[in-house]
């Protein structure tokens, strides 16, 4: 499965690079490696200013356009 399901609270280094690409595209967002709601929301944020379907997944094409 291509999609990234992430928990709240869940930490990772791979939470924290999105974080940061996120705050690279625009989102104000702490930086910490937790995912929580404002995560969420700017993934959201994300993948609406990109044309792609909000859900707040990592999915492929989500995770493409974050980090190319």
């Amino acid at each position: 499965n291509p999609t990234r399901d992430l928990r709240n609270k869940e930490q990772n280094a791979f939470i924290f690079e999105v974080q940061k690409r996120l705050v690279a595209a625009g989102f104000d967002i702490k930086v910490d490696g937790v995912y929580l709601q404002e995560t969420s929301d700017a993934i959201k944020g994300f993948e609406e200013k990109n044309g792609l379907f909000a859900d707040g997944k990592l999915d492929v094409l989500t995770v493409e356009a974050l980090f190319t």
